[in-house]
This record gives structure tokens, sequence and C-alpha cells, in this order.
């Protein structure tokens, strides 16, 4: 690799660290505007409040995806120039950002499917029907569900501390739990049961997601403490 290349590849990668930052910063704009939504829902006034903040959660998610677009274009042209593409770099970013855009106009609708609009909604809605599926979507429990699921750690079987990504498979764990399995190896298989892929240091990354929902977890925890405290003092 010629100095001119790897100087490229240097350039390339920090742009796409800096796209992924901004991606977690996306994730927590996300949590905070679920959170606000929630906490308003018991207040028939602010309806309005909340469809500001589920039209702030369709910017972040439309955000988020421009991003993932970005990223996956500046990927490809780093892709392109291993294989010995000699293209201006220019002209390769600008043709890679025109299919992934095609392909999202494709798809300008999927934010109702995304998974954190889907907890909005269903956070939203259980605040006023705790026994109740949103309308039209019966299953939706199941997302908030493999959401909380997510904070086990499959090596400690406990709740996360300090989740790290592992970017083959997009499973995560908690960080002293995968540290301690790879100890002394350079890699191991992932230990969720029926995934095939490799896991080692270098493709674990901080999972800013799974962060947000232990934290989330433990809020839950504590108002339901509360609630069951209160609870027993009235029946006193």
């Amino acid at each position: 690799m010629s100095a001119a290349q790897a100087a490229v590849f240097r350039e390339i990668d920090n742009s796409i660290q800096k796209h992924k930052n901004m991606l977690s910063d996306i994730l927590i704009g996300m949590a905070i505007s679920t959170e606000a939504a929630e906490g308003l829902a018991s207040d028939t006034s602010t309806k309005q409040q909340i469809t500001e903040l589920e039209n702030t959660m369709k910017e972040y998610i439309d955000l988020e995806e421009n991003l993932k677009i970005q990223i996956e274009a500046l990927s490809e042209v780093k892709r392109a120039i291993q294989r010995g593409d000699r293209s201006h770099m220019d002209q390769l970013l600008d043709s890679n950002l025109k299919t992934q855009r095609s392909h999202k106009e494709h798809n300008k609708n999927n934010f109702k499917q995304h998974p954190k609009y889907k907890e909005f909604q269903q956070k939203v809605w259980a605040v006023n029907n705790p026994d109740e599926p949103l309308p039209e979507e019966e299953g939706e429990d199941l997302v908030v569900m493999t959401q909380q699921e997510k904070v086990i750690c499959p090596v400690t079987r406990k709740e996360m501390e300090e989740p790290l990504k592992n970017t083959v498979c997009g499973h995560t764990y908690s960080k002293a739990g995968i540290t301690s399995l790879l100890r002394g190896k350079r890699s191991n298989p992932c230990p969720v049961a029926g995934c095939n892929k490799q896991v080692s240091m270098s493709t674990l990354e901080r999972d800013v997601e799974a962060e947000l929902q232990v934290k989330q977890n433990k809020r839950n925890k504590g108002k339901k403490k509360k609630n069951e405290d209160e609870v027993e003092i009235t029946d006193l």
C-alpha cells in the first residue's frame, strides 16, 4: 500500500468514525424524546407536545438513515480502491451516494417499522392503556420485550454492564463477560446460541443503544419499586 493510499484510507476511516459518533448521539436523542413523551402522555393537554416529539423522532430516523447511507458509501469507496478502481474518490463517493439514496427513496416510509419509532408509540400508548396492545399492533409488546431481553449478557446471564457490540454479527455482551471469554484467545465463536460468527477484541465497539436500554430498565425498576412502596403505605 502506498503512502498516498494509506492517507486516503485514514481519511475515510476518520469520516466513518465521525458518522458513527453522530449515530450514537441520535440514539441518545431518540431515548430522550421517548422518555419525554412518556412523561407527558398522562396529561391530555399535552397532545401537541407529544406530536412534536413524534415528529422529532421521524427527523432522527431520517438523519440516521442519511448517516448510514453515507457510511455505506464511504465503505464502498474504500472497497473499490482496495479492488484497484482508479476512479477519482469524489466520483466514487458521488456514485455510491446516488445508489444508496435511490434505495432510500424506495423505502421512504420505513420509519413506521423502525424499532425506536415503534417503541415510542408503545410507551406513549401504555401510559393510559397499560393492559392493551396498540390498535392494529397486537404484537407490539414483543418489540419492547426484545429490547428488554437485549440487556441480558449471553455470557454472564446477568444484566449488561458496559455493553459491547460485536460488529460482525451485531450481538452484544457485558465488557467483563466477553473479555473474560476472550482472555488468551485471538477470537472465539459468538456465545449467542445459533450464531456462527466469530468475536474478537478488534470486532467489539461500544453499544450505546444497549447502554440506554440498561438505564431505562433501571429507571423502570425504580418507578415500580416506588409505586409498590406507595401501595403498601396506602394499605396500612
